[in-house]
């Protein structure tokens, strides 16, 4: 697995951050198990007040697999939205 992390602090309140993330399966006997998976991440935080900020995020994925019986059957990709909201008590 490796991961590359970015953060821009674009105003006081506001963060704009990203994410790319490769996951790769060495397999195990004659490659069975081999597989890879890419994740892209983009996304805000903003700050509503001293304790509370409100986060959205989009995501797309892409997973491989190297060794499909049927060429590309095993394999899928998605995307989604995450939104979150946090507060410290």
């Amino acid at each position: 697995i490796y991961n590359i992390n970015a953060v821009w602090q674009a105003s006081d309140k506001t963060k704009i951050h990203g994410r790319f993330q490769q996951t790769d399966s060495f397999g195990s006997f004659q490659g069975v198990g081999e597989n890879v998976l890419y994740e892209l991440r983009t996304g805000v935080t903003q700050k509503l007040w001293e304790s509370a900020s409100l986060k959205g995020e989009f995501f797309y994925f892409d997973f491989n697999d190297k060794n499909d019986v049927v060429s590309g059957f095993d394999n899928y990709d998605g995307y989604g939205l995450v939104f979150s909201y946090s507060q410290k008590i």
